[in-house]
């Protein structure tokens, strides 16, 4: 599987709730403004991957940029709570032999965050 590919099973998971495919590496690491400690691992990534697909209403990214092992993706997601605007970001990945081994969001997290 090439980079691309792996890109977008990771964006059709979000977008579904069905993170199962999201080929991810053994040693996938998860870094991002909601999470600022790295999350570590297959399952501990997966993990995450699902609770956070659990509060979307909508993921959808907009072009996949690709250059080797490494990609980009601008997104923009809309979560469960209305009162929350939608908010855009972009996604850097790096995968290796097919599978995702890094996976971190930039975005502004303070819309999620107010009362």
């Amino acid at each position: 599987m090439d980079t691309r590919s792996a890109v977008e099973l990771y964006f059709e998971g979000l977008a579904t709730g069905d993170v199962s495919r999201i080929p991810l590496g053994d040693d996938v690491s998860f870094v991002g403004p909601m999470v600022p400690v790295p999350v570590q691992g297959e399952a501990e990534v997966r993990e995450l991957l699902s609770n956070i697909a659990a509060g979307f209403k909508k993921m959808v990214a907009e072009r996949i940029l690709v250059d080797g092992e490494y990609a980009c993706a601008p997104f923009e997601f809309e979560v469960t709570d209305d009162s929350v605007p939608p908010i855009a970001g972009v996604d850097c990945f790096r995968v290796e032999s097919g599978r995702i081994v890094e996976i971190q969001p930039f975005y502004d997290p303070r819309p999620l965050l107010a009362d």
